[in-house]
């Protein structure tokens, strides 16, 4: 399950800033490390980026079989729940870049294209 070697809370995600390279507890900072991110890592395996409170280090950490699920997602949708630019800019379609309007077979479907536009 991956909770032998853990160095961070399952319930709440967070850490605490102790180790410069993994494991090797040189760390002087000992701020509260918190859970910014999730990302996923060579063969589908989720690991969880923690940001130093006190310093500002960034550290990435493999999550645990009994990690609290609901914090897990509720780091991976963040970016979607609070995107960097106002979300009335996002269109099906945007003319100005492709230069041309596409070609859209509705014969499958029923879209209405004068309301996509």
């Amino acid at each position: 399950m991956g909770t032998e070697h853990r160095n961070h809370c399952p319930s709440c995600l967070w850490s605490k800033h102790v180790d410069d390279s993994p494991g090797d507890r040189a760390a002087d900072c000992d701020g509260a490390m918190e859970p910014v991110a999730v990302w996923v890592k060579r063969g589908g395996e989720w690991a969880i980026i923690h940001r130093c409170s006190r310093c500002g280090t960034l550290h990435s950490n493999r999550i645990a079989g009994d990690d609290n699920e609901l914090v897990l997602t509720s780091l991976a949708v963040k970016p979607l729940s609070q995107p960097s630019f106002p979300l009335d800019r996002l269109t099906v379609v945007d003319i100005r870049r492709h230069g041309t309007e596409p070609e859209v077979d509705t014969s499958a479907n029923d879209v209405d294209i004068a309301r996509l536009r």
